[in-house]
């Protein structure tokens, strides 16, 4: 064992792996107009899926990872309303940028601090590109820590559960 990741960057792995099974994400709330300092929406996640696809583009290796997620509203203390689709669209992004954010940091800490694949691209390079893996392998921990990765994130909110416009929004 080389390291610990804490409670921001395990979720980040878990993103990756496609793991999270639940639990509950905040985000910042849209503007700061009429919301207190530390105002918050939580959310509820419901789905996770991710798919980690390797590259090899002119002898250049890379990753891609794509993270999906559904997550409803949980609490809303933001003065936003939230039966506009284009607030939902807003939290949507938000959303998506929090869980960049998390696999950003785990990803930072395992390959540049403790340089270990704790992802397995390794693993989905040997099963796509066997025939290269064969070539890196013996180098691959140190071609590993300079792997670019690209994130993309899609976050959805199917539903605002029974929250719909916070007790402070006045007309």
């Amino acid at each position: 064992m080389v390291g610990w990741l804490d409670e921001r960057e395990s979720r980040g792995l878990l993103w990756v792996k496609g793991k999270v099974k639940g639990g509950v994400i905040t985000v910042p709330c849209l503007s700061g107009k009429g919301s207190v300092e530390g105002q918050r929406f939580s959310l509820e996640i419901i789905r996770n899926n991710s798919k980690i696809e390797p590259e090899l583009t002119d002898g250049a290796l890379g990753v891609t990872v794509k993270v999906d997620l559904q997550a409803n509203i949980l609490e809303a203390e933001c003065p936003e309303e939230l039966d506009k689709p284009e607030v939902i669209a807003a939290i949507d992004q938000l959303l998506a940028a929090e869980v960049q954010g998390e696999v950003e940091d785990a990803l930072t800490k395992a390959q540049r601090e403790y340089k270990t694949d704790v992802f397995g691209f390794g693993t989905v390079f040997h099963r796509k590109y066997p025939v290269v893996w064969k070539e890196i392998k013996e180098n691959w921990m140190d071609i590993y820590p300079g792997l670019p990765v690209y994130i993309e994130v899609n976050a959805v909110i199917p539903r605002t559960g029974l929250v719909n416009k916070p007790a402070q929004v006045h007309s």
